[in-house]
């Protein structure tokens, strides 16, 4: 049945005019070139090298070569899986890998017992996950980010009799990837496969190779046990080098044992102010213990030197809402001040125990009406674009 019906192994997407050619075009594993492979043996590992050259795009016939390893060592369960894209088209770029593509069908007695684990937020583990409802409510099959909608990059399939398999790219760079995962429940399937975004996505003749491995291999064991093998991995990574968090000299004591991370905002001004920090001693005080404090708009808002203040805007106050948002004046302090009542505040709640960090969210600036706003002609330069350039 697989030899009527091959499964692509990998694909990516090609864009024109630097990406802002959404019209782009696809290829796939399944789309010709000249094939070939090898094996390199070495004494404790083997690397299957598979080579598609001279891939035609649109007009240009030798436009694309690509080669995908896989690599398995002595004494290790996983196999490591990397793709290399040539790319000497003169028109187009590459836009997303995408790589590998593997059916992940049930394991051990069958998918009533199976269970599969997200790395999201706390962690998600799904039962009977090819029957699940609201396809795992994480949005898998639209693809979930890492970094971002991801905590971690891995997954794993096992049943509740002990077999698993288990999936992850190991990359301690962080490169920007897109997992993806989709139930099909009438081949009984898991459809899982990886995106990888190039550099300069969408210019011609940028090649890609990748920088990490993406891993997949068999395990015995259930959620736990595939974090371990993801634990193992990660602990000696970058983010990792100042060891456990219990360790740690660069982290306050009072912070690592805070069980409350607590957060608020000024909606009205001085006033609210007084009454979020009365609340806040309160919790303090309950508590008994130092707590950390995000606290947002506590800039004083001035609507004439604020973009979302100008005619049509959906923050506009008070036509579109009562108060302004969580990122007005974004950027410009201090020449756009704090409200005269957020240092007293400060200092109250420092002598109670409770330290306050002032929410700034570093990849969004106000620049003012019409760009008129402190700092606007020196941020204009720095903005990041669309790719149609707004």
């Amino acid at each position: 049945d697989s030899a009527c019906n091959p499964t692509k192994l990998w694909q990516f997407e090609m864009r024109r005019d630097k990406g802002r050619d959404a019209k782009g075009i696809t290829i796939t594993s399944l789309d010709g070139g000249q094939l070939s492979s090898s094996i390199d043996r070495k004494a404790s590992e083997a690397t299957l090298h598979l080579w598609w050259k001279n891939i035609k795009v649109a007009d240009q016939a030798d436009a694309v070569d690509v080669e995908v390893t896989v690599t398995v060592k002595q004494g290790d369960p996983l196999s490591r899986w990397r793709i290399n894209v040539t790319n000497r088209s003169t028109v187009y770029g590459l836009w997303e890998v995408v790589f590998p593509f593997f059916d992940l069908a049930p394991v051990g007695k069958g998918p009533e017992s199976n269970y599969f684990t997200i790395g999201k937020s706390r962690g998600v583990v799904v039962k009977n996950p090819i029957a699940a409802q609201r396809r795992f409510a994480v949005g898998g099959h639209r693809g979930i980010l890492w970094p971002g909608g991801l905590n971690m990059q891995f997954q794993s399939l096992y049943d509740d009799s002990g077999p698993g398999v288990y999936l992850a790219a190991h990359d301690g760079q962080g490169y920007r990837k897109r997992f993806y995962f989709r139930q099909v429940p009438d081949k009984q399937i898991i459809k899982y496969k990886i995106g990888h975004y190039p550099a300069n996505m969408g210019y011609p003749a940028e090649n890609y190779q990748m920088a990490y491995d993406v891993c997949i291999g068999p395990f015995t064991g259930d959620w736990y046990d595939a974090c371990q093998i993801y634990r193992s991995w990660a602990l000696k990574q970058q983010w990792c080098q100042y060891g456990p968090l219990r360790t740690r000299k660069n982290m306050p004591k009072w912070f690592k044992e805070a069980p409350l991370f607590l957060k608020t905002q000024t909606h009205y001004g001085n006033d609210n102010i007084r009454e979020m920090t009365d609340w806040m001693l309160n919790v303090i005080n309950f508590i008994g213990m130092k707590l950390p404090i995000d606290w947002y708009t506590w800039q004083k808002f001035i609507p004439e030197q604020s973009m979302t203040n100008m005619p049509g805007s959906p923050q506009k106050v008070p036509e579109s809402r009562a108060y302004h948002d969580a990122n007005v004046h974004n950027g410009t302090y201090p020449v756009m001040p704090a409200l005269e009542a957020f240092a007293p505040a400060c200092q109250k709640l420092y002598e109670a125990g409770g330290y306050v960090k002032a929410f700034i969210p570093s990849k969004l600036f106000d620049p003012g009406m019409n760009e008129t706003g402190p700092f606007a002609a020196e941020a204009r330069p720095h903005v990041v674009r669309n790719l149609d350039g707004t």
